[in-house]
């Protein structure tokens, strides 16, 4: 899949550009498929085709880059046994006081379950919540 991406290169010759490595239509597929904790590795290709500021054509080589991903599985639950469903996040404290959330959720670290609450998949994972319906979309992690 072709994606334009725009960099203007600063005087250094330098500049930053973003890649979308993964596209929509395969992360739906992906949440689809993936059971809760499950993981898969996915390779991606990514090339690089631009213009010199002369008009000269220039490619990069191909960029392999493998990505696991997974559904739930960089949730830390704090699993309160008392209550159902299991895994949840009914305990009432962060794990470990001091620790940030990170800057993004679900890229590479696991993250406290009590710090994305607003999402019911941190509270309960793909089960039935109490009050709730189910739910199914925990992202990709």
């Amino acid at each position: 899949m072709s994606q334009p991406a725009f960099c203007l290169a600063a005087a250094l010759g330098y500049g930053d550009v973003e890649f979308t490595l993964v596209d929509p239509t395969t992360v739906a597929l992906l949440q689809a498929q993936l059971a809760f904790n499950a993981r898969e590795t996915i390779i991606t290709y990514t090339q690089a085709l631009g213009k010199t500021l002369g008009g000269k054509d220039v490619t990069s080589n191909v960029f392999e880059y493998p990505i696991t991903v997974c559904r739930g599985c960089l949730i830390r639950f704090d699993t309160d046994l008392s209550r159902e469903p299991v895994p949840n996040c009914y305990a009432s404290a962060v794990m470990s006081p001091g620790e940030l959330a990170p800057c993004f959720y679900g890229q590479d670290v696991p993250v406290d379950c009590h710090f994305c609450l607003d999402d019911p998949f941190c509270v309960c994972g793909l089960q039935l919540c109490p009050g709730g319906g189910v739910v199914n979309d925990g992202g990709i992690e």
